[in-house]
Parts: structure tokens; sequence; C-alpha cells
């Protein structure tokens, strides 16, 4: 499989000179004779471009927080980004405990990070950078570990209280994920107990039917399901199903029965994906609507590690405690 191709339109590449793997999947390429990321599935399939605060970009990768590091040749700056493209930070330039010519990062178990300077023949250690964003390792413990937090029924990415990226809604293309059922949209100003972050909970979706399509490699996966009840005023008003893989694990669930109006309530199941099988979340309506605020998925990828795993629990979808 060949990604891109010689060109400046969309889709293709001119001296390509990095790249990076991010948590939605997609694959990030540091495109520098365009002067561009441009963003594909693992696929080859084209999904976006941006550039702006970008020189020559020449190496990236993805924190375990979901930003992107770059480092620019052009500007001499090692740039932090969101997957949109929106700067979040800057590092280099003239002073002391800064760099010139960035040619070589990483991250240290602390939180900081290690930037060698090609032209001050040096490396320059920086502390974690506060409150705004937090550099972290990616995860190296586990082989294969993979998360994904998704913020329902929101455009934008969304950092919580622990700094944690819930990245935005989407609807579904082949090779990533996102809704292909998605009802209708919508935020609330009502405030959210329950949680120490009622944001998250306050973007939904709802409808008779929700479904959403994850293209994840074969593993185990526990998927955890974000809820907040905005439109009933009694139990009973609306109640959902929810199915994975042909299976119900949560069956008759009644947000308001459980918290009441405007409460946090998330549940939690595993499941197994095989090879060539997508994950599948279906919501449901028995009665009324079903609703859905926020889908987090973790697991491990690593087919040994899956099998040994499914030694243990080898019947599909199950309900944790």
């Amino acid at each position: 499989m060949t990604i891109g191709g010689t060109g400046t339109e969309n889709g293709k590449l001119i001296a390509p000179m990095g790249l990076a793997l991010g948590l939605d999947g997609n694959l990030y390429v540091a495109d520098s004779g365009n002067l561009r990321v441009s963003v594909f599935t693992k696929a080859g399939q084209y999904v976006k471009k941006w550039g702006a605060a970008i020189s020559i970009p020449y190496q990236m990768r993805f924190d375990a927080l979901g930003h992107l590091w770059e480092l620019d040749a052009g500007t001499g700056l090692l740039q932090v980004f969101n997957i949109y493209g929106d700067l979040l930070g800057q590092y280099g330039g003239s002073g002391v405990g800064q760099f010139v010519n960035p040619n070589g990062f990483d991250f240290d178990l602390t939180g900081g990070f290690y930037c060698a300077d090609y032209v001050g023949n040096r490396v320059v250690k920086y502390m974690p950078c506060g409150s705004v964003f937090t550099p972290t390792p990616t995860p190296t413990s586990v082989p294969g570990a993979y998360h994904l937090r998704l913020d329902i029924g929101f455009s934008q990415t969304y950092p919580d209280q622990k700094d944690n990226l819930w990245i935005a809604d989407q609807a579904y293309y082949s090779g990533s994920f996102g809704y292909t059922q998605g009802g209708q949209a919508v935020t609330s100003s009502v405030s959210v107990t329950e949680t120490q972050d009622p944001a998250l909970y306050q973007t939904y979706r709802k409808g008779s039917a929700l479904n959403y399509r994850f293209d994840l490699e074969t593993g185990r996966y526990q998927v955890t399901l974000k809820f907040a009840d905005f439109i009933s005023t009694a139990s009973g008003q609306n109640i959902l199903n929810l199915v994975s893989q042909g299976v119900t694990v949560i069956p008759s669930l009644d947000i308001y029965n459980q918290t009441g109006g405007a409460a946090a309530l998330d549940r939690s199941f595993r499941v197994n994906v095989s090879s060539g099988s997508p994950l599948l979340v279906q919501l449901n309506a028995l009665n009324g609507q079903a609703q859905l605020s926020a889908i987090e998925i973790e697991g491990l990828q690593t087919d040994l590690i899956s099998h040994l795993l499914n030694l243990f629990s080898p019947s599909g979808p199950s309900l944790l405690p």
C-alpha cells in the first residue's frame, strides 16, 4: 500500500520527513515540501490537512494526552498542537534555557521532555510545563495499549479536569470511528451533578437509535459510556437497550430512575473484537429516546495478550460490576 504520491493537491505529499499515529487511529504526516501536516486513515484515505503556525515540519510524535508535538525546521521551534491544528504551545528561541535548532526530542517519566539543540551543541531538559497541557510519555509498559475518548455531540476537543483529552464527535468513515446513526446533537446549560466535568455530559446525542462504529485492531477492550438525562421528568419515560457485537450488555437502562435528572451516570462493559470486525455500540430506545454523552474505549491490541485475556473471559461482552 502506498499513501500520498507526489503533488501539492490534497492527499499528495512532497518530501515527507516525519509521521505519527494519533489516538484517533489516523496517520499524521509531516509534509515538509508542502509546509503542512497531512492526515490519512491507516488504510491510506486522505482526511484533512492543516498548516497554521507550521513552516517546515520534520519530526512529530503524540503524547499520551493526544497532543501532537512537531519539530519545525523553518521556525526552529518545538510546537504543540491538538489534532485539529490549533497551536497549544511553543518551545525554543534565544535566551537562557532555550534552544536554537531542535533536532530531536523525547518525553521522560516525570512529564517533562528533553530536546537536542543542534546549533547550541547541548541537550535542554524541560520540567512539566503547567496546567494548560501536561506532556506525558506514550505508555510503554503494556505493548499495544489503546485509549480513545470521544465527546459525543461536541465539535471540539475537550480537556477534562485530569488533563485527559476528549476528541470531537464525528460521523463514521472507513478505517476510523464515529456515528452511523447519530440522532440529534444537543447542548444543555443545565448543571450536572455527580461529576467534576459537567461540560463533558452537557453535550449529547438523542434519538430512537444511536449507533457508533469503531474500526479497531483485534483485541480485548473495555467500553465506558457516560450518560446524563436532560429530557425526562419521571422514571419510565426514556428507556434504552445497550447492544454490542449483537449482544445486549445493558438491558432496559432507565437513566432517570437511577440518578434523577441531569446527574452523571457511567456504565462499562468488556468486549472482544475479532479480526475484520468493527466494535459496534448500539443504543436502542425501548421507550422515548436513547441518550449518550461520551464514550471511552481502552484495552490491549497485542494479539498474544488479547488471547491470554480471552482464556479467562471467552464469552464476549460482559457487564462490569
